[in-house]
């Protein structure tokens, strides 16, 4: 990862025929945030919710409107000249163009972590190089806000400019704000708002191994009741990420992973709390369930947000 992250900001000729040393230990600098982000993974920041860095796959919010986005979004990036788009919703990613899902997944991490790390007021543009489909020829990585919580994301050349972009971005979006409104309103449990999960969900993690994407979220319900006030969002947040480093691996294989571990189903019974684990085709669903209900139940309720996940993952 750390390697990988060299190459996305200098491009791999820089590296591998370094002839300055010390210039070589100056230009790398630029990558101590984002490698800090990838070390912090065992610690990570209050506020990151998500779990890219710990899984490799994309965290996704899914919407009602997203065939409208990737329709939009489609015709805006041809508009700019480039197949590499995504609209991204409170940082994660609610469409994108079908060459988008091509880049391999370590870029799409790193793209991901960059823009976490990245504070701007309207508009980002950045070179980069990507580690496995282009390590030696720089793209750049543009992006726009749209509203205060959704933006634009492309990879491109050397055009649109800032400029060009933010007359298109007003040409394609402006007749999608009330979309946008509607779509934000999904976080933060980042499924669709006609979607309701039992009350005993607490936080829930799913990942599609097939399509390289996760749907979770830390506050799956709108009104969190008193009773489990004591499981903050970084609490829930800490608890499945400890989850997925135990039992993926050594109890649990991931779908279309070379282990071959018999087991498809964990349950883990705490004082305050209950986790289970369950490889269902190509999916890996984690929910964090309160204390003192029985196997049978979880399995009852993590069978409905098996069908509401893939459902919503199945594109």
């Amino acid at each position: 990862m750390v390697f990988h992250t060299m190459v996305f900001y200098l491009g791999l000729e820089e590296l591998v025929n370094a002839k300055n040393i010390e210039r070589l230990k100056k230009d790398l600098k630029v990558c101590y945030p984002l490698i800090d982000t990838i070390l912090d993974g065992l610690n990570p920041r209050e506020d990151w919710e998500d779990f890219c860095d710990l899984t490799s796959y994309t965290d996704v919010l899914c919407s009602s409107e997203r065939h409208t986005f990737e329709g939009i979004l489609n015709c805006f990036s041809e508009s700019v000249g480039t197949v590499f788009g995504s609209l991204r919703i409170n940082g994660k990613v609610a469409a994108a163009t079908p060459n988008w899902w091509t880049l391999d997944s370590i870029e799409l991490l790193q793209i991901q972590l960059l823009l976490s790390n990245e504070r701007y007021d309207t508009g980002l543009d950045f070179p980069i190089y990507l580690p496995v489909r282009s390590p030696k020829i720089p793209f750049r990585l543009v992006q726009w806000k749209i509203t205060q919580h959704s933006d634009v994301c492309l990879l491109c050349g050397p055009t649109p400019s800032l400029a060009d972009l933010e007359k298109e971005v007003k040409r394609f979006w402006r007749t999608a704000f009330a979309l946008l409104k509607s779509a934000e309103a999904c976080y933060p449990a980042n499924i669709p708002l006609d979607i309701v999960l039992d009350k005993n969900v607490l936080s829930y993690l799913v990942i599609n191994t097939e399509k390289r994407r996760s749907l979770s979220s830390l506050s799956p319900h709108s009104m969190s009741g008193d009773a489990h006030s004591h499981l903050t969002p970084v609490r829930k947040r800490d608890i499945l990420r400890t989850f997925y480093k135990t039992v993926v691996g050594t109890m649990i294989s991931l779908p279309g992973s070379q282990d071959s571990l018999d087991s498809k189903e964990v349950f883990m019974n705490f004082e305050y709390y209950s986790l289970h684990a369950l490889v269902s085709d190509i999916y890996l669903i984690l929910v964090l369930y309160p204390s003192g209900l029985h196997n049978h139940f979880l399995r009852s309720k993590k069978k409905e947000l098996a069908s509401t996940a893939t459902t919503q993952l199945e594109r």
